[in-house]
């Protein structure tokens, strides 16, 4: 799928993909696919990697999985798979 948006975290180890299918973590040297999560419905316009940690920021895309929204950003655990946190607004983020 189209490719988002690419970040690098704190450390510039990883780099985190967010797609209109879901996200992928990379490790940046050397370049290698850590993982790749994909998510039935849509995927997201952001994702954002905490350090090295496996917690991530996740913004809905257009379309959005179920659950997850343009106007929200959303902790997500990658470990477990769950929903850490929410934080819900009136528009769209963009930027």
């Amino acid at each position: 799928g189209m490719v988002g948006r690419v970040s690098l975290n704190e450390e510039r180890r990883c780099l985190t993909c967010a797609s209109e299918r879901g996200y992928g973590i990379y490790l940046s040297v050397p370049l290698e696919r850590y993982c790749w999560r994909s998510f039935a419905g849509g995927g997201f316009s952001f994702a954002e990697l905490f350090g090295q940690s496996r917690v991530l920021a996740l913004v809905g895309g257009r379309p959005s999985p179920c659950g997850f929204s343009e106007s929200s950003i959303v902790l997500w655990d990658d470990e477990s798979s769950r929903r850490l946190w929410e934080l819900k607004l009136f528009s769209p983020i963009v930027g």
